[in-house]
């Protein structure tokens, strides 16, 4: 039995596409892009660009790990190189994606889903660093830990048809509740291809966001659980701020909202924060490190 083409026959099933996208898919040398080339290789409305595509154990293009600092810098060039409407980035093994809108600046994972979202009943699921009550107040939201099993518990409790992270996960009740880049994909182009039957590109729709977000920061600290108590002396004091222990300490104020959480595989804290505006951004963000020490 060819497997690869029995999972891209599954996958066909959600491709809808009345207009043409022309998309360029970067495997990062890892197990994508056979199944791609399955799915999407002479298809009549996806011009399709596959990059990096050959599964190598090295990893000799830039890395399985797209969020690692740099990896992905090349991946912007080669959308405006190709002139593509969309690209698409996988992690090693294609249970994670990052997708680049057509000025080949990337979005991230909760602008992807803020894209994709229309095509699945709320509520969603989302982790922590989402920071939805501030991100997105008029959301049907159910915020959890990060993590799979996290999320997945909280999708069927739920009954919830999709589910994301920070890192590039994407979760389907219609793919038994696991994560999947190459899915994501497929609904991205779909996206995409309604969306230029309205005259539209995806940078004229990706950032709408009305806050900013720091890139996720990390801290090298002798004891998770005291730095944490430290933060939570500080901002309990402020009585116009709503703390939640769900996961770590997340802070909701006015003008800002923060999440910080002990790494459950590496001896580090994992600091996100979103703002009104680069002062606010920059005045928490220096107090935190003021607080914890310099990032790692």
């Amino acid at each position: 039995m060819n497997y690869v083409k029995e999972y891209a026959n599954f996958l066909r099933q959600f491709i809808n596409t009345p207009n043409k996208v022309r998309v360029l898919f970067d495997s990062s040398n890892g197990s994508t892009g056979m199944v791609l080339k399955e799915l999407y290789l002479n298809h009549s409305q996806v011009e399709a660009v596959f990059v990096n595509d050959n599964p190598d154990g090295e990893f000799p293009a830039h890395g399985a790990n797209p969020l690692t600092k740099g990896a992905i810098d090349d991946v912007g060039q080669a959308v405006l190189k190709t002139q593509v409407d969309i690209g698409a980035v996988f992690d090693g093994d294609g249970d994670r994606v990052f997708f680049f809108d057509e000025k080949g600046s990337v979005l991230s994972s909760y602008e992807s889903f803020r894209c994709i979202k229309g095509g699945f009943n709320p509520p969603y699921v989302l982790d922590s660093r989402a920071l939805a009550e501030f991100t997105m107040p008029n959301e049907q939201v159910v915020q959890t830990k990060v993590g799979y099993y996290f999320i997945r518990k909280a999708m069927e409790e739920h009954n919830a048809e999709l589910g994301a992270e920070y890192t590039g996960h994407f979760y389907f009740k219609n793919f038994f509740y696991a994560d999947s880049g190459i899915l994501a994909a497929v609904y991205m182009i779909n996206y995409l291809s309604s969306l230029k039957g309205g005259g539209k590109a995806l940078s004229e729709v990706g950032d709408t966001e009305d806050f900013i977000r720091l890139p996720e920061v990390n801290f090298k600290v002798s004891s998770p659980e005291g730095a944490i108590d430290k933060l939570k002396a500080y901002f309990v004091q402020d009585k116009q701020v709503r703390i939640s222990e769900l996961d770590g300490l997340t802070v909701y104020a006015q003008k800002f909202a923060l999440n910080i959480r002990a790494s459950a595989t590496e001896p580090l804290l994992r600091f996100t924060l979103v703002a009104k505006d680069q002062k606010v951004l920059k005045t928490i963000a220096g107090k935190v490190e003021g607080l914890l020490g310099k990032d790692e």
